[in-house]
């Protein structure tokens, strides 16, 4: 069986060979299965002839990674493979199948695995042999902890492996989150489960040799502080024990952690540790139904810092409920937070299918296939929340963002000019090159 696994996303993210795409294709080779995996790693968009022309077989299979941002990029390219190979059967993955299989089905594709693969992957290899489509495979949903696959990392070495640029070490050790913020939960992302501390050895030695920067993946890797200690025991005094290793990775500012802790997540080479914030004023807060107290807030970052550990925090503006006097209080909080020694990144909510945001709001519905949306993002504001606004709210948030707290204006930087002109948009600007200027 000829199997080609494309996996293109957006620019800015990374490879998932060591994570999803790796747990694929290690399936995929017990099966006996010869693969190519074209994997753009988030570097550039790729022309569908060009990717479709890299893999070095006629295929039998096409597996897609589909997410939202890229959905109509794989539905166009599922469009170009079936007219040079019409026999091709298409299986569906990735987390926009969650909600979108029928769509997908529609689109094209044949096989749809809707949650886990771990749980699938003998009904879906079944569904191979038999041909009888479309199929469906999505109970069950969840894979026990202990089933939890490793990444085959021999793909990174694979002449059959095709990628851009460098790629992150991800190590993702647990799956589902434990809170339920209604801009990224869905009924199906809160089954939160931890794998066993065995898994998490194996997977560390087997980034550890492929790079010394490790970025974890888990939601909030520290909620569990009985792991939290046993993750610095694997590193202090196991077998990856002066290998120099420097992780990133991200939390929740209610996890447990407190100074002794710090100290020795330290030690064990955590370089920084992210805090989904998102927003800090009470009213919104409840409208996005989280729970980061400003005051608690500040306390965790602070601790961390104290115990040399950086931090990295983000601003989400682009609710339907924005004002500019709700913004103004929201930036007077997240100078706050810069002013302590965190980085402070802002974003712009996209509403996903199966989110509230998404599904409460007609207008926004299948705003991932309007091909104009993605030529020109200035299209944001007309197709998606425009009229909730209070006028001017989101251009003001954003401009007083940028002056409030890296200290210059986004419409008078000449830098921020030059980027907006390479990117089309002033909204699309990359935080690694506006922090030059700040």
């Amino acid at each position: 069986m000829n199997v080609f696994v494309v996996a293109e996303r957006k620019p800015g993210v990374p490879s998932h060979v060591t994570t999803a795409l790796g747990i694929l294709s290690g399936l995929l080779e017990k099966e006996a299965a010869d693969i190519y995996v074209f994997d753009n790693n988030g570097e550039e968009a790729f022309d569908t002839e060009a990717i479709l022309e890299s893999c070095p077989f006629v295929p039998d299979s096409l597996f897609l990674s589909i997410v939202t941002l890229n959905a109509l990029r794989s539905y166009n390219l599922l469009d170009e493979a079936k007219r040079r190979w019409p026999h091709l059967i298409v299986v569906g993955g990735g987390v926009h199948m969650r909600f979108n299989y029928m769509e997908a089905f529609e689109k094209g594709v044949h096989i749809v695995v809707r949650h886990e693969i771990e749980p699938v992957f003998a009904a879906l290899m079944t569904a191979l042999q038999q041909g009888d489509f479309p199929c469906l495979l999505q109970e069950p949903a969840y894979a026990d902890p202990e089933d939890f696959s490793l990444p085959d990392w021999r793909c990174l070495e694979s002449k059959n492996y095709s990628h851009v640029g460098s790629y992150l070490n991800n190590v993702l050790s647990s799956r589902g989150c434990a809170f339920r913020c209604n801009f990224c939960a869905d009924e199906w992302t809160t089954n939160f489960r931890n794998g066993s501390l065995g898994q998490l050895e194996k997977y560390l030695n087997c980034a550890a040799q492929y790079g010394k920067n490790i970025n974890i993946l888990d939601s909030n890797f520290l909620l569990d502080r009985n792991r939290s200690e046993e993750f610095c025991d694997l590193i202090l005094n196991g077998e990856l024990q002066g290998r120099g290793l420097r992780f990133f990775l991200q939390t929740h500012i209610h996890s447990p952690f407190d100074a002794n802790l710090l100290e020795r997540l330290r030690k064990a080479g955590v370089d920084t540790i992210s805090f989904g914030l998102e927003r800090l004023t009470s009213d919104a807060q409840k409208l996005i139904d989280k729970n980061c107290r400003l005051d608690l807030a500040l306390e965790k970052i602070k601790l961390c810092l104290d115990n040399g550990i950086k931090v990295g925090t983000n601003l989400l503006i682009g609710f339907p409920f924005e004002t500019v006097a709700l913004l103004e209080k929201e930036i007077e909080y997240f100078v706050r937070v810069r002013d302590l020694g965190a980085m402070v990144t802002p974003f712009l909510l996209l509403p996903f299918p199966g989110t509230t945001y998404y599904d409460d709001y007609p207008e926004t519905h299948g705003w991932y296939l309007d091909k104009e949306f993605f030529l020109d993002f200035e299209k944001y504001k007309n197709t998606l929340f425009y009229k909730h606004f209070d006028k001017g709210a989101i251009g003001l948030g954003w401009n007083l963002f940028w002056r409030n707290v890296y200290g210059f204006d986004v419409a008078t930087s000449s830098l921020i000019v030059e980027t907006a002109q390479e990117f089309g948009d002033l909204r699309r600007i990359p935080i690694r090159k506006t922090l030059v200027a700040s």
